[in-house]
């Protein structure tokens, strides 16, 4: 029988540790390291048909795979290219106040979102609001950008960079997004210890993060 990973749920195999991220629950989890041959060889289909059904019941009664005809309407995932490039400074860029007010509102509507409808409403707004290859961009992303996180840090007072990536990372894309531009959530993991951490790429190059900080983390989703 042919085993499949549940709808809505996303891993990161990591070697030692398999971590995965619930998006209906919004929460991250691993399975036992001896877990792990068994979960990679029931989704390869490379283990013998009994060992296979046998580790297959384990990981299904943990809610982890699901037979076909459980799986629901699925998409295939974006590509996650690793980043090699870390954005432009603008030494002359300009900060508003509308543009400072703008940060701090889609900070505190995406906190919000999350707080009233989870974190898979979000996630599903996103892949809504981007539904195929980058669009012809009306602004310079990198420029536009650049703007854009000198605005999120004169946020800093109300909402604190610590512990906020991914509702920062969030607001950056909408803003991006409704100024004409594009980019892609990543969230990735660390494993041991557990860490998990969110930013925007645009192809690879970074739009609100520095390489030394984001080269730990693997991905996990990619939206």
């Amino acid at each position: 029988m042919a085993h499949y990973l549940r709808s809505n749920l996303h891993y990161c195999d990591t070697g030692a540790h398999i971590v995965f991220l619930d998006v209906a629950a919004g929460r991250y989890f691993s399975i036992p390291p001896s877990w792990n041959t068994a979960f990679r060889n029931c989704l390869a289909g490379d283990a013998p048909a009994e060992q296979a059904d046998f580790a297959a019941s384990k990981l299904v009664a943990a809610g982890i795979l699901c037979g076909a005809r459980d799986v629901g309407p699925t998409r295939d995932p974006e590509p996650f290219v690793a980043p090699t490039e870390i954005r432009a400074n603008e030494a002359d860029r300009v900060i508003r106040i509308s543009m400072v007010l703008r940060a701090l509102w889609h900070q505190m509507w995406v906190a919000s979102d999350l707080k009233r409808h989870g974190f898979q409403y979000v996630i599903r707004d996103l892949e809504l609001r981007r539904k195929g290859p980058f669009r012809t961009e009306r602004v310079n992303v990198v420029t536009e950008v650049n703007s854009f996180n000198a605005a999120f840090t004169f946020t800093e007072f109300a909402i604190s960079r610590a512990d906020n990536c991914l509702i920062r990372s969030i607001a950056l894309l909408r803003m991006l997004r409704a100024a004409g531009g594009d980019g892609l959530l990543v969230i990735g993991v660390t494993a041991s210890p557990f860490s998990a951490h969110a930013w925007v790429q645009r192809g690879a190059v970074l739009l609100n993060d520095s390489l030394d900080r984001v080269r730990i983390f693997s991905p996990i989703l990619v939206v």
